[in-house]
């Protein structure tokens, strides 16, 4: 009986091989869309799930807080040096903890030197995370001061084939050179690890260690700790304030509060679990991720999938006519109906399998492609894991459900007397398969619109002016490996480039467009005022074309003074409301003076307001800023690499441009607009196959109705609009339903961005005309060749 149904199925799929043919691309694209997804979501859900004590290490970080109000949104993940130690000592419950900070010295080995970032951290790091040795010393590792641990990368790098333990790396900072002796080689981390490090060495090494190591007044690390295996974390941070009081109670003085104050919170610190750090994107971290972005991926994957499933169900109904007699004959040689039942679900699931294992190949194909949508490194070889392997399982049982389900039901309904006396074709009628048109239709307008409106929220910050030059801006990065400092840099670029053709005009800034370089919060006028503090050189303001509205600018021939002077945006011009502002001060900063006053720009993205600013020449700006002269790009920058290395270092000279460094700050955004617009597609093209096939078998139904009207005088167009006429209807209502989905997802997502577009309704019209045309010429093929036939062809059907 088995073998007997198997055979009917293939039957079937041969002789109506087009229809077959588009519900197996539909199917396994959608099982391919999602199995790809599976492998995102499995990867984000997984991030640090390798170290063994993961449920009980966290992340510290401070929020500084000011009239019981946090000074600033943003979590500070840097602590004082001794926070590790002294945290370790006094609070209950704590067992180790440990820092992890790095910078970039030159490392060699015999003739191979390179320039590396090394990780420093306490001798308790390898107590509390998961390091898988190849080799070496895997107790306490890190249990003498100068003993260096690398990954299997480094050791490669710099030992080739040979066992690096017991062998030294030199370590140069500036004019000083130290010796390391490789303790122990370990695996690479995973790429779904929140850390990132190749080379550990003990934070005594830390070039800040000797003169911070009991400074409480400087922060240099951010700080995780692992607590006992029945403590509570929550007990931590409760015990922590009284930590605050002790050791951060200065503060408190700084900021105006009264110490020990219980009524005005000034300083809190919490805890970020080691398995929740991959998806905290408010802090500045390794490969920090969005869970929202998982859950709309999964939402996606879930409604492509159920396009394909609903294609199914109505060309399964659509095409039944020619399965009734069938049926009628099983019924009369004693079939019942959970027997006819259990035979078109069978042919579902058997269905669903062909589809899974094309799915699976079409998945293989486009998963570079979807790597570099999502900016993943994901491995196929992921399939083999035993969650994915059943999430797949339960997927493929409950795709064949779905789409078998609905038909099945239907089909095994047949009355045998009926189906056996009519001579006619039996066609299926319900409103059912309206709604699930309906809802197909629904979907695909509403992944138009949105896509429309990303794209057009991306076109606009793209375009919008941020009140400053951004073109032709070349950035150096000051550090170097020979220690020399960034004000000396400056003046040696400012000196051998001032007089080149090439060169319109230098300058430089402490930290880039969209970086945080440090903030101050003061009481003023009752009410909390945050001073975003920017240092930069000469030029600052020419070189990026900024507009001077009030006083000056910053030049060259200027005397410095007691009085730090400075210049102040617009925004915090306003805050101030001074009577006399040129030559007033900062609030409770007697020892500035404000020189002048530059029109606001966009110092951050435009998902942020315009902040309260102020600028001040330092020495502590480390990126240089080169405006290079239209068309001279190859050349200027030859010229700064030949400078760097007469001046600076034989290192390469490492530059990005202003603009692409701008551009960046929406990646995320492009590559989720880039994601949503190729899964609109998918869904868009599986759902018109559908549409395409449903229309020939109606067009087919109908071949006598359409022959008989055609001899009564009935025109092609009439014929046309008589076939198009309910799926036109359909789409109409469709649009009705998706615009105030779309339009209110939408003004969700745009909540992001302060500097953003108004949803106005032409876009949503847009998006219907699009859905509209785009049914109209799916079915148009098959309207026009019904339209356009012989009558006497159509009155001899059947």
């Amino acid at each position: 009986m088995l073998r007997n149904y198997i055979t009917i199925a293939f039957r079937n799929i041969q002789r109506k091989k087009v229809y077959a043919l588009i519900n197996l691309f539909g199917l396994s694209t959608g099982i391919a869309f999602i199995i790809l997804i599976l492998l995102f979501i499995y990867d984000e859900f997984s991030f640090d799930s390798f170290h063994s004590n993961k449920d009980r290490i966290y992340r510290v970080y401070q929020v500084d807080y000011k009239e019981g109000q946090p000074v600033q949104e943003s979590k500070q993940l840097i602590l004082p040096l001794p926070f590790a130690n002294t945290f370790q000592e006094e609070i209950p419950g704590v067992t180790h903890t440990t820092t992890y900070t790095s910078d970039f010295p030159l490392i060699s080995h015999q003739d191979r030197t390179h320039q590396e970032m090394v990780t420093y951290v306490k001798k308790d790091f390898t107590d509390m995370f998961t390091l898988n040795y190849v080799t070496g010393q895997t107790s306490d590792p890190l249990g003498e001061v100068k003993n260096i641990l690398i990954s299997t990368s480094i050791a490669k790098k710099y030992f080739g084939d040979q066992n690096p333990v017991g062998k030294s790396l030199s370590l140069k900072r500036g004019s000083t050179e130290e010796a390391y002796t490789v303790a122990a080689v370990f695996e690479d981390f995973p790429v779904n690890s929140s850390l990132d490090a190749k080379i550990f060495l003990r934070l005594e090494n830390h070039h800040a260690y000797a003169h911070q190591q009991d400074d409480w007044n400087a922060s240099y690390t951010p700080v995780f700790i692992m607590l006992a295996p029945h403590a509570d974390i929550k007990s931590v941070k409760e015990r922590s304030e009284a930590f605050i009081q002790k050791y951060f109670g200065w503060r408190a003085n700084m900021t105006g509060d009264k110490k020990g104050s219980t009524a005005q919170k000034f300083m809190d610190l919490s805890f970020t679990s080691l398995n929740d750090i991959h998806f905290d994107n408010t802090v500045n971290w390794y490969k920090a991720s969005n869970i929202q972005y998982s859950y709309i991926l999964g939402g996606m994957g879930l409604l492509i999938l159920l396009v394909a499933c609903i294609n199914y169900v109505l060309l399964s109904l659509t095409s039944s006519a020619s399965r009734t007699k069938e049926v009628g004959i099983r019924k009369v040689l004693g079939a019942s109906k959970g027997i006819i039942r259990w035979q078109f679900w069978g042919e579902a699931q058997l269905f669903t399998l062909m589809a899974l294992v094309s799915g699976m190949t079409l998945a293989q194909v486009c998963l570079p492609a979807f790597n570099r949508f999502t900016n993943k490194n994901l491995d196929f070889s992921l399939v083999q894991h035993p969650e994915i392997l059943v999430s797949m399982l339960i997927l493929t049982l409950l795709t064949g459900f779905l789409a078998g389900g609905y038909p099945a039901t239907v089909l095994s309904q047949y009355i045998p007397s009926k189906v056996l006396k009519d001579r006619s074709s039996q066609r299926y009628r319900s409103g059912f398969a309206r709604y699930l048109i309906v809802f197909q239709l629904v979907v695909c307008v509403f992944c138009i619109s949105c896509a429309l409106i990303m794209y057009q929220q991306l076109k606009y910050i793209s375009e919008k002016d941020l009140g400053f030059n951004q073109e032709q801006i070349v950035v150096v990065p000051l550090h170097n490996t020979q220690q020399i400092p960034a004000r000396t840099i400056i003046e040696r670029f400012r000196h051998e480039l001032t007089h080149d053709q090439r060169i319109s005009d230098i300058t430089a800034m402490s930290a880039l467009f969209g970086q945080h370089s440090g903030s101050s919060g003061r009481t003023y006028n009752g009410k909390l005022l945050t001073i975003q503090h920017i240092a930069v050189d000469y030029n600052f303001f020419q070189t990026l074309q900024m507009e001077i509205v009030e006083g000056k600018g910053f030049a060259e021939t200027m005397k410095q003074d007691t009085l730090q002077e400075v210049v102040i945006n617009q925004t915090l011009a306003d805050r101030l409301a001074y009577d006399k502002l040129i030559g007033n001060h900062l609030p409770n900063q007697p020892d500035t003076q404000i020189i002048g006053v530059v029109k606001d720009f966009n110092f951050f993205s435009l998902e942020h307001a315009i902040e309260p600013m102020s600028f001040q020449l330092s020495d502590r700006c480390f990126n240089l800023l080169v405006k290079v002269v239209p068309g001279q790009i190859p050349a200027a920058l030859q010229t700064l690499e030949n400078t760097w290395k007469e001046n600076v270092s034989d290192d390469p000279l490492s530059f990005s441009f202003l603009d692409d460094a701008l551009a960046a700050q929406y990646d995320t955004y492009q590559r989720w607009l880039d994601i949503v617009t190729a899964s609109t597609l998918l869904g868009i093209l599986i759902a018109c196959l559908g549409l395409f096939g449903l229309t020939g078998i109606n067009a087919v139904n109908r071949t006598k109705e359409i022959g008989i009207r055609k001899v009564l005088g009935a025109n092609v167009l009439q014929i046309v609009f008589l076939l198009n006429r309910q799926v036109l209807i359909l789409s109409v209502l469709a649009a009705l339903v998706a615009i105030p989905l779309s339009h209110f997802a939408m003004s969700q997502w745009l909540e992001n961005f302060v500097y953003r577009i108004t949803l106005e309704w032409d876009l949503f019209v847009y998006a219907i005309i699009t859905g509209l045309v785009l049914v109209v010429c799916t079915v148009s093929y098959h309207t026009l060749k019904a339209a356009t036939a012989n009558p006497t062809e159509a009155l001899q059907y059947e």
